[in-house]
Parts: structure tokens; sequence; C-alpha cells
């Protein structure tokens, strides 16, 4: 309580000042201060609620704009993967062959010999090179540069098709490059499944969000029906209906 609203009770009170346990003694032995204390504490907790509430629906409603934009997003990266994913299966391989420069060329190490040949070619003003075919996506190398440092930085080894698939491409790792691009291709088929099961969650969650986003505060009701009987006790207590008289002994 203000001490505005104490005074209004309290009229041969002028200069004085209640102690701790006055007050509590004063609250204790008046079911309307009681009943005023549990109704402030109980609309304080549930605004508290509403604003992480708030705060959240905030949140949901800035997803609400983000979704339709990675739904799309993801839609046309699964379309792509699917097409490469055919392409591979039209071209499958019992023992590892690969095209370069419109030349068979089998086994690993040739073939790693023919790419590491390739890589030592990229400069800066030729950063990226084909450099071939496999199971019917394109293979190219592409080295970066660090322009702040003035140096070549990583170089990818890339698959491409309708997406782009990407590895490095480590000349300390012999055949192993070989190997990653062989690998690469097999795992176009689970990716593209762990990407059809991402826009099913996007999708959802997007559903979900639009429900949640339609709907009020919960506990609304509840809160106007305290902040109500808050509003008709500070009344009663603003003008001296209180149950008891306090008085200070002089």
């Amino acid at each position: 309580m203000t001490g505005n609203n104490i005074n209004r009770s309290m009229d041969d009170i002028d200069d004085k000042i209640l102690t701790a346990a006055e007050v509590k003694e004063v609250v204790t032995n008046n079911p309307m201060l009681q009943e005023k204390m549990s109704i402030d504490n109980e609309v304080a907790r549930i605004q508290m609620i509403r604003m992480r509430w708030s705060n959240e629906r905030s949140r949901l409603m800035d997803e609400l704009d983000s979704f339709p934009v990675k739904i799309e997003k993801l839609k046309k990266s699964i379309t792509a993967m699917k097409e490469d994913n055919e392409k591979i299966m039209e071209h499958p391989q019992s023992e590892f062959q690969m095209l370069i420069h419109n030349q068979c060329v089998k086994g690993y190490t040739e073939a790693f010999e023919q790419m590491n040949r390739l890589e030592s070619l990229l400069t800066v003003d030729k950063p990226e090179v084909e450099g071939g075919q496999y199971r019917g996506l394109t293979v190219n190398l592409r080295k970066g540069f660090d322009h702040s440092e003035s140096i070549f930085s990583n170089t990818q080894l890339i698959l491409e098709g309708k997406e782009s698939y990407v590895v490095y491409f480590e000349v300390q790792n012999g055949t192993g490059n070989i190997a990653k691009l062989v690998n690469l291709a097999k795992s176009i088929e689970k990716n593209l499944n762990q990407q059809i099961q991402q826009l099913e969650l996007f999708e959802k969650q997007f559903e979900e969000a639009k429900h949640i986003s339609q709907q009020d505060f919960p506990e609304q009701e509840k809160l106007d029906e305290l902040m109500k009987k808050q509003k008709e006790i500070n009344m009663q207590i603003e003008f001296g209906q209180t149950d008891n008289v306090i008085e200070k002994e002089q």
C-alpha cells in the first residue's frame, strides 16, 4: 500500500511511521488488505507470464514471415536434387570410372593423377576448371583465393548437376580425393531424403505457428477478472472502507 492509502484510514497519524512489524500486523488483521496483497501478487504473476507469451508471440510472427521463403527454397532444392539423383541412378557403376576431357579413366590412381594435374593449372585469373564427368554429373575444381593475404586457399572438388555438392580436394590425400567424389555421389539420395523430411517439418511448424498466432493469451479472462477485483478493492481502500481503523499508540 502507498502512504496515501494508509493515511486515509488513519486520521490521527500525521508524521509517525509504522514499523515493518506494525504493517505486517495491520495486514494480518485486515481481511481486505490480505485479499489485496493476494490479488496484487497474482496479477503480477500473470502479467509476467503474459509478457513472456507476448515476446514469444512476436518471435513467432517473425518466423511466420520467413517460413514461406524457407519452404519455397527447400522445395526448389528438393526438385533439383531429385533430378540429380535420377541422373546418378541412370549411370550405375560396378567399378569406378569417369570421363576426363572425354577420355574414360578407370581406377582411383589414374583419376587422381589427372585431377591433380588439372588442379595445378588453376590460377588467380582461372580459378575454376571442368574436370570431367562422373555418373552423369559434371566434376569441377575450384581454387579459392584469400585476397587479404594474397594467397590461395583450399581447392574445392565439386560434383555439379542442378545442385552443387562440394568436398575439398587435398593433394596430400591422394586417391582419397577420388573416394570422396564417389561417396559424394552416393550421398545425394540420403541428403535428398533428409531435405524431404526437413520440408515436412517446416510445413508442420508453419501450420502450428499460424494456429498459435491466432490464439489469444490463455489466461486473459482470468487476468481481466482479477484486475477488475483489484480496482474495486483499491477504490474501497482509497475511500477508507477497510474493516479496521489503524491506530498507533501515542
